[in-house]
């Protein structure tokens, strides 16, 4: 963890996410409690308070857009996911993975 990150969350406390039905259960059960608790585990080794600050974000969901998309556009990505405030949870982190960004998912109609 850098310096500034670690002080950051020197006086955070931890976020509890929701329970694995309840999160299964807002995915519409597209992921399996193996897959969300495996998941669970990913996110808590890199954000252990329960947050995910921007940095983090482009470190974890870099490597999922083009090459071609510049920092600013990650950086609108992760202000619209985090709904004005500075940081996204865990549960906001398996929206990202339910609904992937591609020139695909994007040209479908939502049904």
């Amino acid at each position: 963890m850098e310096t500034d990150e670690l002080a950051e969350t020197k006086w955070e406390t931890n976020i509890q996410p929701p329970t694995i039905d309840e999160l299964r259960k807002y995915t519409k059960n597209v992921f399996s409690s193996k897959y969300i608790k495996y998941m669970y585990s990913k996110f808590k080794n890199e954000c252990p308070t329960g947050r995910m600050r921007v940095a983090k974000f482009k470190k974890m969901f870099g490597s999922y857009f083009p090459s071609c998309l510049d920092e600013e556009y990650i950086l609108r990505l992760f202000t619209a996911f985090a709904n004005g405030k500075e940081e996204i949870t865990f549960q906001v982190t398996l929206v990202i993975r339910k609904n992937p960004i591609t020139a695909n998912s994007n040209a479908e109609p939502n049904v």
